[in-house]
């Protein structure tokens, strides 16, 4: 019975190597179907061949290995798809292999083949082989490979089983191989994938790592509705969001996350937010905003104006805060709507600034500032105050002054300008939009 199987799984894999074998350099005549490469080493038409047969994560190796101008073997292979008896004819037939066989063994499951290759031992393996078994939750292969042998991991590893969701393999790597694992954006990723308790294992075991999470955590979890780990972030990480946790929450109606958001964080406009929720027809959110803007009317009023950020990105509205192309801010008021300035500045526009006014801030930071700035003047009228300065000709400008006890000290100045009047006129739409859903909401249902 045991020969029966033997010669099963050699006609098996003679069969393999043979469809890649005529696949790749063609039907010879003086070759029988049955043929099997000679060679131990696969030449560049057998990996062409292996392209649309195996799966992109044990193909790239191989093609990588290749391109460097090392060689890939058929015990490579045989390793890659997990075939425990493939691996044995092969190496008794003689055939060395590379790295990659016990790698792609450890990805592909098999832990009979892991055995088997770190007994022969003639190839080694590196990180990809404890990265892959991660990657692909074979918890009993990344413990032996973890006991057995010295090569260890990478950020991959924790990285890749936080995105899908290999919670026993994440608190593993978490309890034993955190400090291989470091950088990582593993919270970041498994708060985006909606992975909670991978979040709180990743969390628990590094709070004192600053490195392992960044504001995209929180803003993703909210872009994609995860509110139990968009509050766990809240209370328990220091990195908080951006405005974009609200923008995209908004937009994808997501009511709870941005109820959450606008009762407990302060990044983020809610009139930019509005006007996001009403493109996108998310009229229970816009119906919400609508009333936080009515609520925050009479504090506003103290300054008499509305503010509203719109920051443009070179890709993405996650991208890294180095990508800030250019910054929008916008003026109006409750009282005049064809009351509209606007700032516009780019990089190279606030590098001035920044100079003339000493400012200590970046420019991925500026409109938070501005943000901050004004809501002291709303919660501290008598030390904080904003005067803005109109002209004839248009210009305007805004300057924030802090009382300090014995004088006033000027914090910042911006200048505006007034809109053109197609601005204004879609400002007095959007307005009117707004005014429209609100008092829509207010209508009983019938």
């Amino acid at each position: 019975m045991a020969a029966t199987t033997a010669a099963t799984s050699m006609d098996h894999l003679q069969d393999l190597l043979s469809h890649i074998h005529h696949a790749s350099i063609g039907f010879l005549g003086n070759d029988p179907p049955s043929a099997v490469p000679s060679s131990a080493v696969l030449a560049k038409a057998h990996l062409q061949a292996l392209k649309p047969i195996l799966p992109p994560h044990l193909f790239h190796p191989m093609h990588s290995m290749w391109r460097r101008g090392r060689p890939v073997y058929w015990l490579d292979v045989a390793g890659a798809v997990g075939r425990l008896d493939w691996v044995d004819w092969l190496h008794r037939r003689g055939d060395t292999c590379s790295t990659l066989a016990l790698d792609l063994a450890a990805g592909s499951g098999s832990i009979a083949c892991v055995h088997f290759l770190h007994k022969v031992g003639n190839g080694g393996a590196t990180t990809l082989a404890m990265n892959l078994a991660a990657r692909f939750g074979h918890l009993a292969i990344l413990r032996f490979l973890h006991t057995r042998r010295s090569e260890g991991c990478t950020s991959d590893a924790l990285y890749f089983a936080a995105k899908y969701g290999h919670e026993e393999v994440v608190q593993f790597l978490a309890t034993y191989c955190l400090p291989q694992c470091m950088p990582s954006r593993a919270l970041d990723v498994a708060a985006r994938h909606g992975h909670y308790g991978i979040v709180q294992i990743i969390h628990a075991a590094s709070s004192h790592l600053p490195s392992i999470a960044t504001t995209d955590a929180m803003d993703m979890a909210a872009a994609a509705g995860h509110l139990y780990i968009v509050c766990f972030l809240h209370e328990h990480r220091h990195e908080g969001c951006t405005e974009a946790a609200l923008m995209t929450a908004a937009a994808r109606g997501h009511l709870t996350v941005v109820h959450f958001l606008c009762e407990n964080r302060d990044e983020g406009c809610i009139a930019a937010a509005l006007e996001v929720a009403l493109e996108h027809q998310r009229w229970d959110i816009s119906a919400y905003l609508a009333s936080l803007l009515d609520r925050r009317a009479t504090l506003c009023s103290r300054i008499g104006c509305h503010l509203l950020c719109e920051k443009q990105w070179s890709r993405g509205f996650a991208g890294d805060e180095n990508d800030l192309k250019a910054l929008k801010i916008e003026l109006s008021t409750e009282t005049d709507l064809f009351f509209y300035y606007a700032h516009v500045c780019d990089l190279e526009g606030f590098h001035l600034v920044q100079e003339q006014q000493k400012l200590m801030v970046d420019f991925s930071d500026y409109a938070n500032v501005l943000i901050r700035m004004l809501n002291n003047c709303i919660k501290e009228p008598h030390n904080h105050i904003a005067v803005y300065l109109m002209q004839a000709d248009g210009r305007a400008r805004l300057d924030f002054i802090q009382n300090m006890e014995y004088k006033f000290v000027e914090l910042l100045s911006v200048d505006f300008a007034r809109s053109p009047e197609e601005i204004v006129r879609q400002h007095i739409t959007f307005r009117y939009n707004t005014v429209k859903v609100h008092l829509y909401s207010r209508l009983p249902c019938t």
